[in-house]
């Protein structure tokens, strides 16, 4: 039977006709970097409108998106009203009138949450020592979602096809204590969730120390100053304050006044004034007071308060320890068929429906150091040990170097990480091929659809429980390159290999924003083959995109794209390799 199958595969790589919103308001590109596209603008409110056509099993579409972006109190809010309208219906006929907005579009009440495209605030896991609390919120597309150091989630694409909104959420709080970060492919439908908790032990222990042993006892020189400073005026009592008897132990009040001797009448002069609190008996009363001994200038950070003294943050506020945990939620893993034996096609969506499920986990500990050496040089050892709950002896060891250097306005990252794992374990499991491997692992199949590319018709879950556990541990390695000029261009790389045949994958992405009325942006993408010399090979295995675009007058622009994805063919129960082209004409408008 017929399905709607155009771009199933790809809002994993989906790029729907709309126009190039210009400072501020994007365009949806092919390939979309961090710190650009939709909802980095921080105060600008833009519209803009796309116009375009598109081929679905023959008939024509005109796509007509009207698109909005504004502030909403600290957030960023993307709204959008996609349209298709069918203006010629060709054999066989569908039976809508023409012109008439694409069926399925809006049926259900999950449809209009296509409306609200992002709400956005913060930078995931973004990290200051400084700030009492840091923390990020992205709710709606995701075309880059990951989860902690990457090696369980990365590079997730949560929408495949433009009929079907799927939003997903990232989020993160934390400060020098540790800190929370979550992660959904779709909220309303669970599908993969995840979190991951951290703790940074040096901050917790300096955290307890200042507030428990520091601001519940005896206060610091400079917080009695100030306090002195702000309960009495130095003027009225003329610089001169009366100490008072430290409570016993268990016993309420606080030490309020001092015995400074005479320091001046001036604020500025008490509250510069360096002082070391010493206890003594009282000879005569027999209680034991406190005074007020003035420090040499020079000397007083060199005093040690016995714990008196505030530690705050430190080097090692940097090192932190995580415990992650994934879930891949009713998980396929046989796939439902009809009388003749083919595959059942879910109308929800848009995939093959399974037949009986189970839910995945995979869990681990996970330990950091940030560090900062230089002042353009940031360096973030890790290591990860993720496994598989309830299947023996599925694990994995990653260890790497996330390495950031800046130089003006050039930004280069480097991540190389050594991968160890289980003969019965997916590295990366939850990837941008996941919402369609889910239901049918490797689409690329071997290469050449000739040969049966794809039809293979086993779940990702069915794959890994199929693997032998007790084959020899899987070693092999990633790197990451991503070389940015700030607002001229991006340049991502990324290779991966393990022993074993058909283990390596590669993944390039560019993009240039609007240079000389010039925009571009794509990627390239294939895994499961042998040698790095065939990772430009174009064959079954590969997925492609290219954007190119003119900024034309007052607004104007005109795009061209090209897609490579993956369809599904109800008559062979496979995906198939599908390249289309298509044109479209937008505009925009910033204020």
């Amino acid at each position: 039977m017929p399905v709607r199958h155009r771009k199933i595969a790809s809002g994993l790589f989906f790029a729907w006709v709309s126009g190039l919103f210009v400072g501020g308001l994007a365009a949806e590109p092919v390939y979309t970097p961090a710190g650009y596209g939709s909802g980095e603008s921080l105060e600008s409110v833009g519209w803009g409108v796309g116009t375009g056509y598109s081929t679905i099993n023959d008939d024509i579409y005109i796509t007509v998106s009207p698109t909005f972006e504004l502030p909403l109190l600290m957030f960023r809010v993307g709204l959008q009203v996609p349209l298709e309208v069918l203006v010629l219906d060709r054999e066989p006929k569908t039976g809508e009138k023409v012109p008439s907005i694409r069926a399925g579009t809006y049926d259900g009440w999950d449809d209009y949450l296509k409306l609200v495209q992002y709400v956005k605030y913060g930078t995931h896991l973004y990290y200051d020592p400084d700030d009492t609390f840091n923390w990020s919120f992205h709710y709606g597309k995701l075309n880059d979602g990951w989860l902690g150091h990457k090696t369980v989630v990365y590079r997730y694409v949560n929408n495949y096809d433009p009929t079907i909104f799927r939003a997903g959420l990232m989020a993160d709080i934390n400060n020098n204590w540790g800190g929370v970060e979550y992660f959904a492919s779709d909220i309303w439908r669970r599908e993969a969730v995840g979190w991951r908790g951290y703790v940074r032990p040096w901050g917790v222990i300096s955290g307890f120390h200042d507030l428990f042993l520091v601001r519940n006892s005896l206060p610091a020189a400079r917080q009695v100053a100030m306090s002195i400073r702000e309960s009495h005026d130095p003027a009225i009592q003329r610089g001169t304050y009366y100490q008072a008897r430290i409570p016993e132990h268990g016993e309420g009040g606080s030490i309020g006044q001092h015995f400074h001797g005479n320091i001046g009448t001036e604020a500025e002069q008490l509250e510069n004034t360096d002082v070391r609190f010493e206890e003594f008996r009282d000879p005569e009363t027999g209680q034991t007071q406190v005074r007020a001994v003035p420090v040499p200038p020079g000397q007083a950070d060199e005093e040690d308060d016995d714990g008196g003294e505030e530690w705050g943050p430190s080097f090692w506020n940097r090192f932190a320890i995580g415990y992650f945990f994934v879930q891949d939620v009713d998980a396929p893993l046989d796939l439902e068929r009809d009388g003749s034996g083919n595959l059942v096609v879910d109308p929800e969506t848009l995939r093959p429906r399974s037949d009986t499920t189970e839910t995945l986990t995979i869990s681990g500990w996970d330990a950091e150091f940030r560090l900062s050496p230089f002042t353009f040089l940031e360096l973030t050892p890790y290591v990860d040990f993720p496994r598989v709950e309830h299947l023996e002896g599925s694990k994995a060891t990653h260890a790497g170097i996330d390495a950031g250097f800046t130089f003006g306005t050039f930004k280069i990252t480097v991540r190389p990480e050594y991968r160890e794992h289980a003969s019965n374990y997916i590295p990366v499991y939850f990837d941008q091929y996941h919402v369609i491997e889910r239901t049918i692992y490797n689409p690329g199949g071997s290469g050449d659809s000739t040969e049966g590319a794809g039809s293979n018709n086993v779940t990702k879950l069915a794959y890994l429980q199929s693997l032998p556990e007790d084959g020899e541990m899987v070693k092999g390695y990633f790197a990451q390159v991503l070389l940015e000029w700030v607002q001229n261009f991006v340049v991502d790389a990324t290779y991966e290999d393990y022993d074993g045949l058909d283990n390596s994958r590669i993944y390039v992405g560019l993009y240039v924003p609007a240079v000389a009325d010039v925009f571009l942006n794509g990627y390239y993408t294939k895994k499961n083959y042998d040698d790095i010399r065939e990772s430009f090979e174009y064959d079954d295995r590969s997925l492609a995109a290219l954007q190119v675009g003119y900024l034309l007058f007052g607004g104007m622009s005109i795009t061209v794209e090209f897609k490579r994805t993956w369809e599904y063919d109800s008559t062979t129960s496979s995906y198939v390799p599908n390249d289309e082209i298509t044109y479209g004409l937008g505009y925009s408008a910033v204020f």
